[in-house]
């Protein structure tokens, strides 16, 4: 069974450290390096190497192939972004505010392949897809949604309700977000016009939903020499490895 190497960008964050633990239990993906600036370099975890920053990772492990999962602060994209051209790498971005940098993607994805999430949740995705099909099908229809998260999550709004408002396509009346301790997120929508209404709500049960959807991220890009891909491609091409 073929290994899938990762280097690992931001991993001292929330996230990243759930995803480390539930890599735990899967033999063919493996992380052989770690990057984050507020590890002192030379630190260890176990038998792999902490660095400072991207570069460093990478000429630690230059004769090997693998995938950069960065799920740092927007703050590094442009930097690591060069680097993973200079070196010829695929890079995975976790982020919801990728939009600012979309410049830079179109551009460094005619040399390399680039990933973008933000959200790998596979229902939060179909997400999307369902409200738009119900906006653009249902006669002079107005919506209006919530969300609840738990009270970790820094952001008012999650990328979820971000990426379902930058849709032309969806009038909003009214948009809600809520924080409750142990709720790892539900989002619902309600869709109505004159003569009828539509509910659609997701809810997250498990975090490994989204680990899940990192590790099909990382098999999909892997065989990628170039382009800009999001996650609905991994789906719409019933790419859904794991």
């Amino acid at each position: 069974m073929k290994t899938f190497n990762i280097i690992l960008c931001g991993a001292c964050g929330r996230v990243s450290k759930k995803f480390i633990f539930f890599l735990n239990k899967k033999r063919n993906f493996s992380i052989i390096s770690f990057v984050s600036n507020r590890i002192k370099k030379g630190n260890n975890f176990g038998k792999i190497k902490y660095f400072n920053n991207l570069k460093e990772a990478i000429e630690e492990n230059k004769k090997q192939n693998f995938v950069i999962l960065d799920f740092s602060h927007f703050s590094n994209i442009v930097y690591n972004l060069r680097v993973a051209f200079f070196y010829k790498k695929p890079i995975i971005f976790i982020q919801s505010e990728g939009e600012k940098f979309k410049d830079f993607f179109k551009f460094y994805s005619n040399f390399i392949p680039i990933l973008l999430i933000s959200n790998s949740s596979l229902g939060a995705n179909l997400l999307f897809d369902i409200c738009e099909f119900i906006s653009r099908n249902l006669p002079k229809n107005e919506s209006i949604c919530y969300e609840i998260h738990h009270k970790q999550k820094k952001e008012i709004y999650s990328s979820t309700i971000k990426d379902i408002v930058k849709n032309k396509n969806i009038s909003f009346l009214n948009i809600s977000s809520f924080r409750v301790s142990n709720i790892l997120g539900i989002h619902k929508f309600i869709f109505f016009n004159d003569f009828e209404e539509i509910c659609v709500s997701h809810r997250i049960n498990n975090f490994d939903s989204f680990c899940v959807g990192f590790l099909n991220s990382i098999i999909f890009i892997y065989f990628k020499k170039f382009g800009l891909f999001f996650f609905k491609d991994i789906y719409n091409l019933a790419k859904y490895y794991v």
